[in-house]
């Protein structure tokens, strides 16, 4: 039985995944509409805690007086401002919610201590991702500043997740199924392998499209893709890795699935996004780079990614356990 510390660290756990999904989410929605610089000065937005509405809120001078360094002047524009705006308020949420579930996460300290552990190193991920969020503005959306706050965000997901699945199954006796019906069980390690390359590709497919967007004014969205050759072709053959890997995992894994729900779900989601993943991939190729189709991809991608770090803690988890009470069961005999 869970105390009441430890029931209320595993709703803030929770919450704190879904949110930093969510602020993953609205970091693609800022990249896909060029807002990125809506605030061109950190923390503060033109200077104001709560950004203008109308470029007449600013003084004449502020295109020069807030121009951010390695690049001229941002022209205001109200949407991208608020729509930035709204990202780093969200970014402000999530933080409390990964310091509370640090906080809560005390409960857990006598009983095991590793939850305590990864939510206050989650803690201090989010706060030096809250640095390099004011260092990419500061830097005016510099290449690798975007990929490496984008890579802390994953990071920040796969350990409150871990965190999550020892609080809500650490502590539970394991099912009667067969730890050596578990076929190829390392075939969870690699998908995790193979999806965290891709989404690192998929960062320098994004990069090369953004300085092609910003360097060929006369370009339409459509030709971007056109004029993507370096990382985009590796992506698309990576993507079948991705998805032989995710369909193999599914299926080793099939019979433990019908006897544990958890594991089902995990997998329904991996193979649900995994769907949603390569349908906005699709679009994003054959239609032109559709804005829309971003952010949603790179959410499908997260989804991927968080499902199978759950499929792979609960299998430590469950298999360690396994091993212990076997264990036991030699002992007492």
């Amino acid at each position: 039985m869970l105390s009441k510390g430890q029931k209320l660290n595993r709703i803030i756990t929770a919450t704190s995944v879904v949110v930093v999904f969510m602020l993953i989410l609205i970091g693609g929605i800022v990249r896909s509409t060029g807002a990125g610089m809506g605030c061109p000065d950190w923390p503060k937005c033109f200077g104001n805690w709560v950004p203008p509405t109308n470029v007449s809120q600013l003084p004449a001078d502020y295109m020069t007086k807030y121009a951010p360094a390695g690049g001229g002047g941002i022209e205001f524009n109200a949407v991208k401002t608020w729509t930035e705006y709204m990202n780093r308020l969200f970014g402000m949420l999530a933080g409390l919610f990964v310091f509370a579930a640090a906080i809560s996460s005390f409960a857990w300290w006598k009983k095991d201590k590793s939850i305590t552990i990864l939510s206050i190193v989650s803690l201090l991920l989010i706060g030096f991702e809250g640095l390099v969020g004011a260092k990419v503005v500061m830097k005016n959306l510099a290449e690798h500043t975007v990929s490496i706050h984008l890579g802390l965000a994953y990071l920040i997901a796969a350990l409150l997740i871990i965190a999550y699945s020892k609080i809500s199954f650490g502590n539970l006796a394991a099912n009667n199924f067969p730890v050596n019906k578990l076929k190829n069980n390392w075939i969870a390690g690699v998908t995790l392998l193979i999806v965290s390359t891709q989404i690192l590709v998929g960062t320098f497919v994004r990069t090369e499209i953004d300085t092609i967007a910003n360097n060929n004014d006369t370009l339409t969205r459509s030709q971007w893709i056109d004029n993507a050759r370096s990382y985009l072709p590796g992506h698309k053959i990576f993507s079948v890795a991705v998805l032989l890997s995710c369909l193999y995992l599914a299926v080793q894994f099939r019979d433990w699935a019908k006897e544990n729900k958890a594991v089902r779900m995990g997998i329904i989601v991996m193979l649900a996004s995994l769907a949603g993943q390569f349908i906005t991939g699709f679009s994003l190729y054959s239609f032109g780079f559709p804005a829309f189709a971003q952010p949603v991809h790179v959410l499908f991608s997260s989804f991927i990614f968080g499902s199978v770090v759950f499929i792979l803690s609960y299998k430590n988890l469950y298999t360690r356990k396994t091993g212990v009470e076997m264990q036991n069961q030699v002992h007492y005999a």
